[in-house]
């Protein structure tokens, strides 16, 4: 019986991006882009900030809109 060893693969995705986008990157979280896109915990982090600031604005705009109505 052949010992199997599981492993898998995490494809690096391909980014376009200008330097001021690195220089955002940066300040932001502490790396740049190459390492974003090679270290799988340094792009959970990114995406699940990213997704807080985006439910946070939703509620925002909400609650202005709710201000706003007569």
């Amino acid at each position: 019986m052949n010992s199997r060893k599981d492993w898998f693969i995490i494809n690096q995705i391909e980014t376009n991006y200008t330097g001021e986008m690195e220089k955002a990157m940066y300040q932001s979280y502490g790396f740049g882009y190459e390492e974003y896109n090679r270290n799988l915990n340094n792009r959970m982090k990114v995406e699940a900030e990213r997704e807080r600031n985006y439910r946070r604005s939703v509620e925002i705009v909400a609650s202005h809109q709710n201000q706003v109505r007569p």
